[in-house]
C-alpha cells in the first residue's frame, strides 16, 4: 500500500507540467494559500522537488497566523503560472478557501515639489478646521492614548518631533536585563510573540520577523508625523493627535515595495497590539481574498482602516484600487485636496468608493534624519483622516466609553467612518462620496453616555406585570445611537417565573435635542398567580438596553421594579466577546522533515507523509 501510494505520487509529479501547463515563462512567484482549518498549518523543509525543472522546487513557508491562518510559498517554476497551480491544488484540495498570487505594493508615490528647508505654517489644518477641534479642549487625552498602527515603511525612532509620541512595548521594557542604555534590547523575546525585541512595533519586510522599524524611505515617518508629531514643544511641526501612540509596522522596505502577505502579517501586529486605528497609505494591487478576509477580521474587532485611495486620477468606480476599493464597512478611502479645497487632479476619485477627501497637495510633516518634507499625493491626506480617527476615539474616551480592539467589537469602526462621512465639508464638483474632512464637525457627532434610566409603573394585575415604558435620557448633549430594549424576568428570584423574554427596538430622538428619550415598549410580562393575592413578593426585572451601534452599553436594573423607579447613574461597558484574543500566533511545532508535494497529493486533506528514504 505504501509503494504504490508513492508510485502514485511520483507518477502524479510527472504529470504536473504537463496536465497544469500554463502559457509563458513564469519563473519566481508567491502564492498564497488560506485554509479555515489551521490545524493542518505547513510545517518542516519544503524542498521536495528534485530538479530546477520541477514547477514546485524550493518552496519555502513564511507565514501562518493563528488569527488570520495564511501560508506563504516562493515558487520556482517556469512551467506553470500561479492561476494553473492554485487550479489544481483546490481540485485536489476542497478546503482551501484561498489561493493566490502573493502581490508586490508600494507607497502611492508623492510627487515632485520643491523641498523648501523652512515651513511657516500648516495650510492642511486650517483646511480641515484643526484650530476650532482643539478649540474644543480635545487635542488627544495623555492618559488615556489611543494607538495609530503606521502600516508603512516604519518610522525613524530618533526623530526629535515624534520620540515622545512613539508607542513603546511594555512587557520588552521590563524584560530581564533590558534598560534605557541599551535601548530595552535584551535579545529575548519577553511577550512570546515571535518578535525579539518589537520594541516600538515590528519589522516584517520580505517575510521577515524583528523589531526594527527604523524607516530607510521616509515615507512613513511623514505619515507618523501628520497623525502624531509631538506639538508645542516648540519644534517642527503639529501632529493632529497631540497625544497620539504611535506603532510602527514596517512591511516596505527603502525602496517604498512591500508584499501584501507581509501588509496582512502586520494587521495581525497591529490588532495584538490593541491599535483602534490602521493608516494604509500603499496600494495598486489586484483584488485579493486574503486581503479581503483580513480585513473582515479586522472588521469583527472594531478597528478602522484608512487607506490612500491612489494617485491615478482614475474613477475607482469602474476602475477599483486596492486596498482602498475593498468592500468593507470598516476601510475609509481618502483622495486628496488641494490649498482650494478642491480635488487634486491626479487623485483618484469615485461617487461610492472614495469616502472623504482631505490635504494632500505641498503638505508639510516629518522626515528622515530630524528633517521636515514637504510631500502630495493621498499618501499624505491619508493620515489625516487616522488623526481625526484617534481624535474622536479620544472624544470617546472622555465621553466614557471603553475602546478596545481586544475583544469583538464589531460596529466601532464603522461607527467612526459614519461620523467622519456625514461631517465632511460637501464641495462642489468633486466625484467622491462625502466631502473635505472637518475634524471640528466630527468632533461634534461622537455621542455622549446616556445620564439616566426611568422605568414606567407596572400593572397592579398580579397574575402579570406589564413594563409600560423603558427610556434613556441623555442630559448633557445630542443623543448617541439608537437602544434595543429587553426586560426579563428572572427565575431565581421570589416572584419570579420562566425566564422569557420580551424586546423591542428603540428609537434615535433627533440629534442635538436634550433631555430627549429613547422610547421602549410596552410588553406583558406573566409570572405565576400566587395563592394568596395581593401579597405575592415582588417579580424581579432585568431590563437591559443595549446600543445598536458602535459599543454597546447595559442598562441593569436588577432589583425589583416600582412605578417611577429611576437610576440616577448607568453602568456602561464594552460588549462583551468572550475572552480577549491571544497577543501572537503560535507557530506548530516543527516535527521531521517533510516534502511539500507529499502535502499537495497526499490527500484530499493536506495530509502529511513521511519523506521517503532516497
Amino acid at each position: 500500500m505504501k509503494g504504490s501510494r508513492w508510485s502514485f505520487l511520483a507518477l502524479m509529479v510527472a504529470l504536473l507540467p504537463f496536465c497544469c501547463r500554463g502559457e509563458g515563462v513564469f519563473d519566481n512567484f508567491r502564492l498564497l494559500v488560506q485554509r479555515p482549518n489551521s490545524a493542518g498549518v505547513f510545517s518542516g523543509d519544503f524542498n521536495g522537488a528534485k530538479t530546477e525543472a520541477d514547477p514546485l522546487t524550493a518552496l519555502q513557508r513564511t507565514f501562518a497566523g493563528s488569527i488570520i491562518p495564511l501560508e506563504v510559498f516562493n515558487v520556482n517554476s517556469s512551467l506553470l503560472s500561479p492561476q494553473a497551480l492554485c487550479q489544481y491544488l483546490q481540485k485536489f484540495n476542497p478546503e482551501i478557501t484561498v489561493c493566490e498570487p502573493d502581490q508586490r505594493v508600494q507607497v502611492e508615490a508623492p510627487s515632485a515639489t520643491p523641498n523648501d528647508p523652512l515651513y511657516a505654517q500648516q495650510w492642511n489644518f486650517k483646511a480641515i478646521n484643526m484650530q476650532k477641534a482643539w478649540a474644543t479642549g480635545q487635542y488627544g487625552d495623555p492618559q488615556k492614548r489611543v494607538r495609530v498602527c503606521m502600516v508603512d515603511t516604519g518610522i525613524d525612532i530618533t526623530h526629535p518631533d515624534l520620540v515622545s509620541n512613539l508607542w513603546m512595548n511594555p512587557v520588552e521594557m521590563n524584560g530581564p536585563g533590558a534598560n534605557a542604555a541599551n535601548g530595552y534590547q535584551n535579545g529575548i523575546d519577553d511577550d512570546g510573540n515571535g518578535i525579539i525585541d518589537d520594541i516600538y512595533g515590528a519589522d516584517f519586510v520580505n517575510g521577515g520577523k524583528d523589531g526594527n522599524i527604523q524607516d530607510q524611505n521616509g515615507h512613513g515617518t511623514f505619515v507618523a508625523g501628520v497623525v502624531g508629531a509631538v506639538t508645542n514643544n516648540g519644534l517642527g511641526v503639529a501632529g493632529i493627535n497631540q497625544y497620539a501612540q504611535l506603532v510602527g509596522c514596517r512591511f516596505m522596505d527603502a525602496t517604498g515595495n512591500g508584499w501584501v502577505s507581509d501588509a496582512i502579517r502586520c494587521f495581525e501586529y497591529c490588532l495584538s497590539k490593541d491599535t483602534q486605528v490602521l493608516s494604509n497609505s500603499w496600494g495598486g494591487v489586484d483584488y485579493s481574498k486574503a486581503l479581503q478576509a483580513a480585513l473582515d477580521h479586522l472588521s469583527a474587532r472594531g478597528a478602522l482602516v484608512v487607506a490612500s485611495a491612489g494617485n491615478d486620477g482614475m474613477d475607482t468606480d469602474t476602475t477599483p484600487h486596492y486596498p482602498s476599493s475593498l468592500p468593507d464597512d470598516i476601510i475609509i478611502a481618502v483622495g486628496a485636496s488641494t490649498r482650494q479645497n478642491a480635488l487634486w487632479v491626479r487623485s483618484n476619485y469615485g461617487v461610492n468608493t472614495v469616502h472623504v477627501m482631505a490635504p494632500g497637495v505641498n503638505v508639510v510633516s516629518t522626515g528622515l534624519g530630524g528633517l521636515y518634507v514637504q510631500l502630495t499625493g493621498t499618501s499624505m491626506a491619508t493620515p489625516h483622516v487616522a488623526g481625526t480617527a484617534a481624535l474622536l476615539l479620544a472624544q470617546y474616551l472622555k465621553n466614557g466609553w471603553q475602546v478596545t480592539t481586544v475583544a469583538p467589537n464589531k460596529g466601532l469602526a464603522s461607527q467612526l467612518k459614519k461620523i467622519i462621512m456625514q461631517s465632511a465639508t460637501k464641495v462642489n464638483g468633486a466625484s467622491i462620496k462625502s466631502g473635505l474632512l472637518n475634524t471640528a464637525a466630527a468632533l461634534a457627532l461622537v455621542p455622549l453616555k446616556p445620564t439616566a434610566e426611568s422605568i414606567g409603573a407596572f400593572s397592579s394585575d398580579f397574575s402579570k406585570h406589564t413594563v409600560q415604558g423603558v427610556s434613556s435620557t441623555n442630559t448633557t448633549a445630542a443623543l448617541g445611537p439608537a437602544v434595543d430594549w429587553s426586560a426579563t424576568f428572572d427565575p431565581s428570584q421570589p416572584g419570579g417565573g420562566s425566564p422569557d423574554t420580551t424586546a423591542a427596538p428603540g428609537n434615535s430622538s433627533s440629534s442635538g435635542a436634550p433631555n430627549s428619550s429613547l422610547p421602549a415598549f410596552p410588553s406583558d410580562l406573566f409570572y405565576p398567580s400566587p395563592p394568596t393575592p395581593p401579597a405575592p413578593p415582588e417579580p424581579l426585572f432585568n431590563v437591559n438596553g443595549t446600543s445598536s451601534a458602535a459599543h454597546p452599553w447595559d442598562l441593569p436594573s436588577n432589583r425589583p421594579l416600582m412605578p417611577g423607579d429611576s437610576l440616577a447613574s448607568i453602568e456602561k461597558r464594552a460588549s462583551a466577546g468572550g475572552p480577549a484574543a491571544s497577543a501572537e500566533s503560535s507557530s506548530a511545532a516543527a516535527g521531521p522533515p517533510q516534502s511539500l508535494l507529499d502535502r499537495i497529493f497526499g490527500g484530499r486533506r493536506l495530509r502529511a507523509f513521511p519523506t521517503p528514504a532516497a
